[in-house]
């Protein structure tokens, strides 16, 4: 049987971009945003440009934000 990886082993893993493999940042909207959430509202990779809201999944586009939970605008 295989090992299990480390709680951190498993964590980096899922924090890598799936588009370039770098670490992927959580994106916080500032209070004043119309999408203001109090947490991460997107994950990002700054060296390829992915974006992926955190609700919906769904990747974003320049300038687009992930509605709070995931709602359909």
């Amino acid at each position: 049987m295989p090992p299990h990886p480390l709680p951190n082993e498993t964590m980096s893993q899922e924090m890598a971009c799936p588009q370039c493999g770098k670490q992927l940042i959580a994106i916080e909207y500032p209070y004043d945003h119309p999408d203001f959430y109090d947490g991460v509202s997107e994950w990002a990779c700054i060296p390829c440009g992915y974006h992926r809201g955190r609700w919906s999944g769904k990747l974003l586009g320049d300038g687009e934000t992930e509605p709070k939970y995931g709602r359909k605008r």
